[in-house]
């Protein structure tokens, strides 16, 4: 704190009043906190963002403290928000988004950041169908095992067809023989 005295007719007391201004700034003022560190301000829309897209504006972790009259209330200052409006993602967590500023009286006493609560990832496309269909059927896994359900096929129709030729034939001897 400083005190500057002016205008004292007599030297000597220039002491004195400089003390008596000295005792009642530190009898009638301190330094209190207007802003908590880390203190929840509002919650803002995040455009392109992926999973959540509200994030919480806080005060930075330093807060806000203020020199005020030891008898002040939370009434006798005004805070003033100013936050970014339009906010795309990525958003990293402890980036200033705004600020928030605290006026007594219309004299601004103090001003704090504003930062994201979070990490806000940016919303990644889906493929297109058809890239994963090429993706898919270019795969080497893939590839064998289509072509060893095929050979599976074929040779389960080339040995039921077999059959069914045998079969036949058994049949029709079958009825040349017990025949009256």
């Amino acid at each position: 704190m400083i005190a500057v005295v002016l205008g004292v007719e007599n030297y000597d007391m220039v002491f004195e009043y400089s003390k008596r201004l000295l005792e009642y700034g530190f009898k009638n003022y301190s330094i209190q906190p207007v802003i908590a560190p880390n203190s929840y301000i509002t919650s803002v829309p995040v455009s392109n963002a992926s999973g959540n897209h509200n994030l919480d504006i806080l005060a930075s972790p330093d807060g806000l403290e203020c020199l005020l009259p030891n008898n002040s209330k939370n009434t006798d200052y005004e805070i003033e928000r100013y936050i970014m409006e339009n906010i795309e993602a990525p958003v990293k967590k402890g980036d200033v988004l705004g600020f928030i500023e605290v006026k007594r009286n219309g004299i601004t006493i103090g001003k704090v950041d504003a930062v994201a609560s979070r990490n806000v990832e940016k919303l990644q496309p889906s493929e297109e169908p058809q890239s994963v269909i090429i993706k898919t059927v270019a795969d080497p896994v893939f590839k064998k095992v289509t072509t060893g359900a095929l050979i599976f096929m074929l040779m389960f129709l080339m040995l039921r067809f077999t059959l069914r030729r045998i079969s036949r034939s058994l049949r029709s001897k079958d009825k040349k023989i017990f025949r009256p």
